[in-house]
């Protein structure tokens, strides 16, 4: 994998990556790749779903990176195909992918949502693919959201720094739901550090697998401990640190 620094990314500007496109597919080479992967099965792939082979791939292409890079699977990308431009979404492939010779989320950002990389397939394998009808209780629509409908969705989306990288993320029971709904905002810190947190979506638009919605329960009972000892320390260190004022008598 090599970085080409005449690259050119058509809408998107790779001196000044907008933090929304980071959601998206936007490499030329691997999104070729794919589709040239799957085109011996796209006929088979559409025919349960009355689809012609003249279907269109959508423009919006959600990029899904695991939570650890060292997972055996850390990329999941779906195409999403419509009969025709600016119709309903029908169906969804899956391509389920490791990346190696990547050491950092930011990295791997840039790898599949510009065109700063090139002859990076090599470093691509495709662990595998699978076609799935689209309907409201499988796929969370907020993947493809447009950027200008993203701000509807999320908190306090208009403090984003531009340097700022949103991108969605899972763990392995969004890979066993075929499921994904966590959106992670990746930041630089002066001292060139990464910070990671998790944006929150206010407005859902439909229900989730009974698998995901467990599995999020699960994790606000195990978070609530260390909140609470948190506020302890907090509590603890602001005692520890007052001051009381002393008066002055002229």
């Amino acid at each position: 994998m090599s970085v080409d620094s005449n690259s050119n990314d058509g809408n998107v500007n790779n001196n000044n990556l907008n933090y929304q496109d980071s959601r998206f597919l936007r490499n030329s080479e691997i999104k070729d790749f794919l589709v040239e992967t799957i085109k011996p099965e796209l006929k088979e792939f559409f025919r349960p779903y009355q689809l012609p082979e003249t279907s269109v791939l959508y423009r919006n292409i959600p990029l899904i990176i695991s939570e650890k890079l060292t997972d055996p699977i850390n990329v999941v990308i779906i195409f999403p195909y419509e009969r025709y431009r600016n119709n309903v979404i029908k169906v969804l492939i899956y391509f389920y992918l490791k990346v190696s010779n990547v050491n950092n989320i930011s990295t791997l950002i840039d790898m599949f949502s510009t065109n700063k990389f090139s002859n990076c397939i090599q470093n691509i394998k495709v662990v595998k693919y699978f076609a799935r009808a689209k309907n409201m209780y499988s796929f969370n629509y907020y993947l493809i959201m447009p950027n200008e409908d993203l701000h509807f969705f999320f908190k306090e989306i208009d403090q984003i720094r531009p340097d700022d990288k949103l991108f969605y993320s899972f763990k392995n029971v969004h890979l066993r739901a075929e499921y994904f709904d966590l959106i992670l905002l990746l930041s630089k810190n002066t001292d060139n550090s990464e910070t990671i947190q998790t944006f929150i979506q206010v407005l859902p638009l439909q229900g989730k697998p009974l698998m995901i919605e467990l599995s999020h329960i699960w994790e606000r009972i195990c978070n609530y401990p260390k909140k609470i000892l948190a506020l302890i320390v907090q509590k603890f260190t602001s005692h520890k640190n007052y001051q009381p004022i002393k008066e002055h008598n002229d």
